[in-house]
């Protein structure tokens, strides 16, 4: 079954409460997932399922809706050569139907895992 690096849109309390207050002009992140599926439409269409499942989750508020907030997901179709190839052991691999780790997929997570990283 191919895998495909699936980017992923959505948003963090902490820097939407900043873009709401007008201390910052953006406030949607993005992270990578590894989506193991038959095709590029399902590992997309997982991929929507996912962003939902992980905009509810950060934010902790279970009627937030990722597509009417305008969150979208990609392929990345090439990933050595995209902006996220440095990064790309930081981001999960999954089977289409599996559900990644939440709390490894965060602005946080992803803090520790570069300050953990062998320089």
């Amino acid at each position: 079954m191919p895998e495909f690096l699936i980017g992923i849109m959505f948003h963090e309390p902490e820097p939407f409460a900043q873009w709401k207050s007008g201390l910052i002009e953006d406030y949607e992140s993005s992270v990578g997932l590894f989506v193991e599926a038959d095709s590029l439409g399902d590992a997309l269409s997982w991929g929507k399922r996912v962003g939902q499942a992980l905009l509810r989750y950060v934010n902790g508020d279970e009627n937030l809706d990722w597509d009417a907030l305008g969150y979208y997901c990609w392929l990345e179709e090439d990933p050595l050569k995209s902006s996220w190839a440095h990064n790309l052991e930081f981001f999960q691999h999954i089977r289409i139907g599996g559900l990644p780790k939440f709390e490894q997929m965060t602005a946080a997570s992803f803090a520790r895992w570069l300050k953990s990283r062998p320089q």
